[in-house]
């Protein structure tokens, strides 16, 4: 069923291939445009739609920065890139999963292809997603390789469930249900957590030297 928001960009995308990369992006980083540009040059995409979450179910909302400044700092980083959206989707729509956000476009855009993005970081965790089955029957994902896990993130329950449905990244839309692809890319250090933690770290500094 259609809602509003697929409704009005359906025919826009008709026949094109979308790269959907979800998270939090909190905060949107250099890490994320990596994968981001490896995306676009390695996938069969014609553009990478960033969908900023509302809020994480699998994460602390304590630390989340608010989604309009999360979304104005994504934008500024990609605004040069053509082909890269930043949206807030998934708070038009109403959803909280993943699962309900990609049943959402493929039922409202039916014309459009979509793959699902995501850093070699989440496929340890990703059999906790819900309905984690269902999103590997739904749709191709490319898995990204990051710094310290990729070894880990082979031996994952997702990796072992699905190992004969490994494909190439350029195969990713033509292989059938479920498809999954692990691109090797140069690994970028960038890690959102630490970035926050410097943050922090930089705060209580500055706090204390107010305080002498």
């Amino acid at each position: 069923m259609k809602t509003p928001i697929t409704q009005r960009i359906a025919a826009k995308y008709a026949g094109q291939k979308i790269g959907l990369y979800g998270g939090s992006f909190n905060p949107f980083h250099d890490g994320h445009m990596h994968v981001a540009e490896h995306a676009l040059k390695r996938l069969p995409i014609d553009e990478l739609w960033f969908l900023i979450s509302p809020g994480n179910p699998q994460k602390d909302g304590m630390h989340m920065a608010s989604l309009k400044k999360r979304m104005k700092r994504a934008r500024k980083t990609t605004h040069a890139n053509g082909h890269m959206q930043v949206t807030n989707i998934e708070k038009k729509l109403g959803t909280r999963f993943s699962v309900d956000t990609i049943n959402h476009l493929q039922r409202g855009m039916p014309k459009t292809e979509f793959a699902w993005i995501m850093g070699a970081d989440n496929l340890a965790t990703f059999h906790t997603w819900m309905r984690w089955q269902d999103i590997a029957r739904a749709i191709p994902i490319a898995i990204f390789d990051r710094p310290g896990y990729g070894w880990a993130g082979l031996k994952s329950n997702f990796c072992l469930r699905y190992d004969k449905n490994q494909v190439t990244p350029e195969k990713i839309f033509n292989s059938g249900r479920p498809a999954w692809t692990f691109v090797t890319i140069p690994r970028h250090p960038a890690n959102a957590t630490e970035i926050r933690a410097r943050k922090a770290l930089k705060k209580l500094k500055m706090a204390d030297s107010n305080k002498t």
